[in-house]
């Protein structure tokens, strides 16, 4: 009989819409004798309260998440002590933890990927978002993808192929 796989779900918000209830109904839809859910959030919200009542595990950690606050001088300058505090909070938070797989929902939220990526860890990468400008932000989430995620969920056939556009190596 194989052990049950931990499943880190790393999300930006605790909020109650689109993405927020992808990832609901991702972790809800575990088949619970196979899959542990565990959930990261940044603040609370209305989405731990449905978590509360579900039983699902989780905890509320400084994320890296970039959005358009962070998309200026101060805001790229500062990013590595954001950086530094967000892995340093999920280790602390996941000591004990052994965690098989790590899902970052949504581009904007950084922390997954890096903390994944220190650990060694699986890492799946689901995109909801189709980023046009700046042409530099677009470039660099497209290879932050490519570096820093195992496996790259899409939600949309034009999200993928927007991707794509800027690293073709992406496609499997």
């Amino acid at each position: 009989m194989s052990r049950m796989l931990n499943v880190l779900f790393i999300h930006q918000s605790a909020d109650m819409y689109g993405s927020d209830k992808v990832l609901l109904s991702l972790v809800l839809g575990l088949d619970r004798n196979l899959y542990k859910p565990i959930v990261i959030l940044p603040s609370n919200g209305p989405m731990l309260k449905v978590l509360e009542e579900c039983g699902i595990e989780h905890h509320i950690v400084p994320l890296v998440r970039i959005g358009r606050t962070m998309l200026n001088l101060k805001g790229f300058i500062s990013l590595p002590l954001i950086i530094w505090k967000s892995i340093r909070a999920l280790n602390k938070t996941l000591k004990s933890m052994r965690i098989d797989i790590v899902h970052s929902n949504t581009l904007g939220v950084l922390s997954g990927a890096i903390w994944a990526w220190s650990k060694g860890i699986f890492h799946v990468w689901h995109v909801h978002e189709i980023i046009e400008q700046p042409l530099k932000v677009r470039k660099g989430f497209a290879l932050l993808l490519r570096f820093f995620a195992n496996w790259i969920i899409c939600n949309s056939h034009a999200t993928k192929e927007h991707l794509l556009l800027d690293q073709p190596r992406l496609q499997k």
